[in-house]
């Protein structure tokens, strides 16, 4: 890791962990260090136990894997998915910007439905999911921040 990617990821973490919950303020600060990344076609590690950088799934399946960041914060102490970056990895690792779209709100409705409790009984967790869209560059990304849920449930 370069002096400059250190400095980055130092960054990064101090944002995090100044705004755990990454309120208003806290997302405009992560927005703002992607918006040069993607610009520049360059990768900076941002994602935390609490935050993940997700693209839009193309394709229903493709939803396993934010299912399984909102089953993790879900049993933990909650968290955030932003929706609509992809990293890729192919000559340079560097994020791209895919745009939300709202033709995606049925899956994000989906998720919510998709767990169960201990006992395998259908668990509808919509009251600890709060999706929401916040404009960014030329489109928009949707915010999925997850509250955990209690012990007794």
């Amino acid at each position: 890791m370069t002096q400059t990617q250190a400095v980055e990821r130092g960054k990064a973490l101090l944002i995090c962990l100044r705004y755990p919950a990454l309120d208003k303020e806290g997302l405009n600060l992560v927005l703002a260090q992607l918006d040069p990344c993607i610009q520049q076609g360059r990768y900076q590690s941002i994602e935390t136990d609490s935050f993940e950088i997700k693209p839009v799934p193309a394709v229903k399946g493709d939803w396993d894997s934010i299912h399984g960041s909102f089953r993790a914060f879900l049993n933990k102490q909650g968290g955030m998915v932003l929706l609509g970056i992809k990293e890729e990895k192919d000559i340079t690792r560097r994020f791209v910007f895919k745009c939300y779209g709202e033709d995606n709100a049925e899956n994000i409705k989906r998720i919510r439905t998709g767990f169960t409790d201990r006992d395998g009984s259908h668990l509808d967790v919509t009251e600890y999911l709060n999706p929401g869209v916040q404009p960014f560059r030329n489109g928009q990304l949707a915010i999925l921040r997850v509250s955990p849920v209690p012990e007794d449930k």
